[in-house]
């Protein structure tokens, strides 16, 4: 089927949805159809800040063709269509998988949905933004000074809203103070330790600084010098 019969005039009206997901670092199309698809066509476009990669097939077009190619620095034409009259039956699952980089809005244009007699079927579509997952939400500086007596500097940035929690440990795992525990915004944070626990000076040796935000942690290893 040539890709051009696609664009014969006359829609049938069904409920088709074509959407935009993250997973990690790729984005996902996934196609939710009721009507029977034969193939379809349409141009994936990124903010400036997005860079997309190679796409490659989705489970429900293994084996089909899937081919893409940059307009622009924005913009990728895709077209997905079978070589041996494959057909999508009635169901939900991804059609196209993309890798990108960076943060930033994605949307779908120019869509074009075909049934396997090459008539336009109805289609809505769904943006999202999309956020490089390579690029961690919190990081934790090295104390300094270290090794260190009586007290030191953490450093740590958050780069997305959230719960923060900064905790010290010795070496036997237990807690033995908590610098920071609340809601914050996004920013660059300072603590200050002072090597005590429950007011009782705290004996030279290993302790471990703990950054956590939802699922993410952050541990730097320290040296108390008496």
């Amino acid at each position: 089927m040539l890709i051009a019969s696609l664009l014969l005039v006359g829609t049938t009206v069904g409920g088709n949805k074509l959407t935009v997901q993250q997973s990690g670092n790729e984005l996902r199309l996934v196609l939710s159809n009721e009507d029977v698809v034969g193939g379809l066509q349409m141009r994936v476009s990124v903010s400036s800040s997005v860079s997309l990669g190679n796409i490659t097939q989705g489970r429900r077009t293994l084996g089909w063709i899937v081919a893409g190619h940059m307009i622009n620095d924005t913009t990728m034409s895709v077209v997905i269509i079978s070589s041996t009259d494959h057909q999508l039956p009635s169901g939900t699952g991804e059609v196209a998988v993309i890798p990108f980089s960076g943060s930033g809005f994605v949307g779908l244009a120019d869509v074009v949905l075909g049934s396997p007699d090459a008539q336009g079927l109805d289609v809505s579509t769904e943006g999202t933004w999309l956020r490089d997952d390579s690029t961690p939400s919190i990081t934790l500086e090295q104390n300094f000074p270290n090794p260190f007596n009586p007290s030191t500097q953490l450093r740590y940035t958050v780069r997305k809203p959230g719960h923060v929690r900064l905790a010290i440990y010795d070496i036997t795992g237990r807690e033995v103070s908590v610098l920071a525990d609340a809601e914050v915004a996004p920013g660059t944070f300072s603590a200050n330790w002072v090597a005590q626990h429950n007011g009782a000076t705290l004996a030279s040796g290993t302790y471990f600084a703990r950054l956590s935000m939802g699922g993410e942690v952050k541990v730097t290893r320290m040296v108390l010098a008496r």
